[in-house]
This record gives structure tokens, C-alpha cells and sequence, in this order.
């Protein structure tokens, strides 16, 4: 698969079933291609014609020239068309991709219609620290926005992006309930900006959910007879609807706090004050660097899973539908592992 004497080079795609691509430069333009070709053979033939018909200008172009409207025009066009038909958690999520990246580096209709260009993107996303699943994001975005192109004859084809490789180093952390009682203990009532700050977190504690959902509960969710809570399978990430028995601290603070009809907590997450919580209390500054809302959900499921091995019902609590999924959860330590050995010593006795 070397660099042939034509000046293409065939390149494997990076999942394990794609097609092998041809990547070639030529007038200053990088090209990135499939060739629809998984057989190295049938694909140097395909890439030599891909080659030639670019190199001749009888290659089909992504984009119809004759579009004169700049990028930015379209984009406000295609948001429109979005805040219309969808969801304003879309249309907020797919502004904020191209007002803040997309358009800082896409300058025209004909790199929304090239691979390459996508290719670039992506590693110019790379080196500034971006995760994989932000990149996967803000393609789903872009090729949303082509297929809209496409829709209207702007453009010839979708280009085939290449889905970014999963790349993670995230490490969950789950504190001791003692950590836990302490930073919710540091935590202001309310932001700056009036938020509720700690009976969020209070209440994430108590039940171990998930942040999304927290977000989306309305006050028609809590049952003030039953003290349940009802998780609507919308407002649940697994899609999940069930109702969750709830603690009786977890009982006081939302009929404390809930207004008369709407959201409870609403959608902002004050990360921030959790980190400065957890910074005022002494915390380590690796373990600070760490702390999310999601610590507060694994290391509220690797407590009760020290109280109980009941794993089925961890899981409905937590909001899994597969028990395997549970058990990533749960972490231990040296304080959960000794407490092991106490009960095995008491046993022993």
C-alpha cells in the first residue's frame, strides 16, 4: 500500500469492515476518497481511475459552484430548518458546534464536501485536547448539514466522513460517602447566577442518576402520596420508565424546592462550584481535577453496592438494563476491600 508512481496511496479505513480509501494531493488540494473496495486489488484499480478522473477534471465535484450563497448564510438557513422541526436541545447543541468550530474552519461549500477537509478538522480538533465523543458530535452536525445540502441540490453527494476513533482516558472516581457528605456540606445554595446548587447535588446523591436526567424531572414526576419519583422514559438516557422509590431525605428536599408546575432543577449543571467544593474541603488536586457530577452517581452505586448484592435491583435503581453495565459502577478501594475482610473475620468468630 505504498505511494504508487501516480501519486496516490491507498489507505485503510479505520474501523474494521470499511472500504480502503486513496489519498492523493493535487493543485495544492488534499483528496481522501473511498473506493468502495475492500479487496486491496479491486481497490488499486478503483483508486488508479479516482486518481485519473480527478487529475483530467472529469471527477464529479461534491458541490454545484453555482451556488452563490456564502457558508454562514446557509448555515443561519439550515439552523431555521432545524429550530423549526426540532428539538431546541438540537438546534442549541448544533448552533453552538458551528458558531464556536465548524465555521471557523470549514470556508465553503466545497470543503463541507470534502473528506479531506473533515480529515483535517478532526486532527486540528485532535491536538487541541477535544475527547472523541465531542468530534463524533460535531460530525453528526456536519453531515446533518450536508444531507440538508444535499436535499436542496447543493450538493452532488454526501461525502462519506470517516467516524472518529474512540480514544478515552477517562478513569472514573468514586469517593468515600464521607468525601461526598463533605463537599455537598461546602456547596452555596444557589449560584450566581441563581441556580440551585446544593440540593441538586443532594438530591443526585440520594438517588444516584444520572445528571441528563435530574434535568429533565418536572414536578408532575414526583408522587407527594407513593414518595416516588417517576423516571419518563424522555427524560432517561437508556430510555428507561420506571418509578424510584426514594429516600427520606431525597422526599423532603424535592417537596421543599419544587415549584408549582415546570422543571425542578432545571437544565444548568454548576459544575463549577462542585470543583470548588471539593478543592475548599482539602481534596488532592489530581482528585479535584476529577470530580464531575458523575462522581456523585458512581460512588453512590458503590455504596449501595456495599449494602446489598442484589445486583438486578442496583441496576433498576441506577437506571441500567443490563446488569454487566452495573457493575463498571462499582468501584473499590482499600477502605471497602477491608471492610470485606472485617465481615469475613466476624464470620469466622
Amino acid at each position: 500500500m505504498g505511494r504508487r508512481a501516480q501519486g496516490w496511496r491507498l489507505v485503510p479505513g479505520r474501523r474494521p469492515h470499511d472500504p480502503l480509501y486513496v489519498r492523493f494531493r493535487h493543485q495544492g488540494q488534499r483528496h481522501y476518497l473511498s473506493t468502495g473496495e475492500r479487496d486491496s486489488g479491486r481497490a488499486a484499480q478503483r483508486a488508479q481511475a479516482i486518481y485519473a478522473a480527478v487529475v483530467s477534471g472529469r471527477w464529479r465535484q461534491a458541490t454545484r459552484l453555482s451556488s452563490g450563497a456564502p457558508l454562514d448564510e446557509l448555515v443561519s438557513e439550515y439552523l431555521a430548518h432545524i429550530e423549526a422541526i426540532g428539538t431546541a436541545e438540537r438546534f442549541n447543541m448544533q448552533r453552538t458546534h458551528f458558531r464556536a468550530h465548524l465555521l471557523q474552519f470549514f470556508a465553503s461549500l466545497c470543503d463541507v464536501g470534502s473528506e479531506a477537509a473533515w480529515a483535517d478538522f478532526e486532527a486540528h480538533r485532535r491536538r487541541c485536547g477535544v475527547s472523541s465523543r465531542t468530534i463524533a458530535k460535531e460530525l453528526s452536525t456536519l453531515r446533518m448539514f450536508a444531507k440538508w445540502c444535499r436535499q436542496r441540490r447543493l450538493l452532488d453527494f454526501v461525502p462519506e466522513y470517516k467516524a472518529p476513533r474512540a480514544q478515552s482516558d477517562f478513569v472514573a472516581l468514586a469517593l468515600e460517602p464521607e468525601q461526598i457528605e463533605s463537599i455537598l456540606g461546602a456547596l452555596p445554595e444557589r449560584s450566581s447566577k441563581g441556580s440551585v446548587v446544593r440540593a441538586r447535588y443532594v438530591f443526585a446523591w440520594e438517588t444516584g442518576l444520572r445528571p441528563s436526567t435530574i434535568a429533565r424531572i418536572v414536578v408532575s414526576d414526583y408522587n407527594r402520596l407513593t414518595k416516588t419519583l417517576h423516571v419518563r422514559c424522555s427524560a432517561d438516557k437508556a430510555r428507561f420508565d420506571r418509578d424510584l422509590p426514594l429516600t427520606k431525605r431525597a422526599q423532603e428536599l424535592i417537596e421543599a424546592i419544587a415549584p408549582s408546575t415546570g422543571l425542578i432543577f432545571g437544565p444548568r449543571k454548576p459544575h463549577g462550584e462542585l470543583k470548588r467544593a471539593a478543592r475548599a474541603v482539602g481534596l488532592p488536586d489530581n482528585i479535584v481535577a476529577r470530580v464531575t457530577p458523575y462522581v456523585l452517581r458512581h460512588s453512590r452505586i458503590s455504596q449501595m453496592a456495599s449494602a446489598s448484592t442484589d445486583v438486578r435491583s442496583l441496576a433498576y435503581l441506577a437506571g441500567h438494563r443490563n446488569v454487566a453495565t452495573t457493575s463498571r459502577y462499582i468501584h473499590g478501594n482499600e477502605r471497602s476491600a477491608a471492610r470485606v475482610l472485617e465481615a469475613v473475620c466476624a464470620l469466622k468468630k
